[in-house]
């Protein structure tokens, strides 16, 4: 907006200058071209603004060619000043509609960007939810079928003794409530004694110990972790009220 003024005020002086103080009115129209180029190219002027600046101009100058006041301003100088002008607006519109391009297209690549990063970050979740940390980190690395050898490792299955008959008397959102209740803390007893859920099949749940990461007392770990799970069934029975 400022630039806009600043033009405009500049093409009036220009015709007032030129008009009434130096009396050299031929010298108008390439003087008036320049202001607009300069207004548009280096100025950067914005479209739609810079014309709204240059219209007052070339209307006074319409005028005083119409009016005849001075004959050096004829209908042939309003032509070229108003194509010189029209050359400039288009030139910056161009410019505005590249950059305008530019602008969506970088928009739409960081919104895609960001889709990707998404679905990424969604595939490495469910990775994850199905296999250890470490297999999925290599499964996805290496984008290969992974089968390693272990001399040894202790596998522990724990199991809730009669809960067929325990949860057919319970609503389905409850029993899926119990079993994760339970299930999240044999996740955490799992991670304090360093072995890996492998997964869950109803009430059943397996866990290992020495893989995928080699553990020299993989047994004593298995046996604390059984132990440790006894208790925390107890302390959710207690809590509950169900004989777990």
């Amino acid at each position: 907006v400022v630039n806009a003024i600043v033009n405009l005020t500049g093409g009036l002086s220009m015709i007032f200058v030129t008009t009434r103080v130096a009396d050299v009115p031929e010298v108008l129209g390439p003087a008036l071209i320049l202001n607009a180029i300069f207004a548009f190219s280096v100025v950067r002027m914005g479209f739609v603004i810079g014309l709204a600046a240059e219209l007052p101009v070339l209307i006074w100058l319409g005028a005083l060619a119409w009016i005849g006041t001075y004959p050096e301003i004829g209908l042939f100088t309003v032509f070229l000043v108003a194509s010189g002008v029209g050359v400039a607006a288009f030139g910056a519109y161009m410019l505005e509609s590249s950059a305008r391009a530019r602008f969506l297209q970088r928009q739409d690549l960081a919104l895609q960007g960001e889709a990707l990063a998404r679905e990424k970050a969604k595939s490495d979740r469910l990775l994850h939810s199905m296999l250890p940390a470490s297999i999925a980190d290599r499964l996805r690395d290496e984008r290969r079928v992974i089968a390693d050898a272990f001399e040894d490792a202790t596998v522990v299955f724990a199991d809730i003794v009669g809960f067929t008959p325990i949860g057919s008397d319970m609503a389905p959102a409850d029993l899926v409530n119990v079993l994760n209740e339970l299930f999240g803390r044999f996740d955490e007893l799992a991670s304090r004694h360093q072995l890996e859920k492998i997964k869950t099949i109803g009430d059943g749940y397996m866990a290992v110990g020495g893989v995928p990461v080699p553990l020299a007392d993989h047994a004593d770990c298995a046996v604390r972790f059984g132990l440790d799970v006894q208790v925390a069934t107890e302390r959710l029975a207690a809590e509950l009220g169900m004989p777990l």
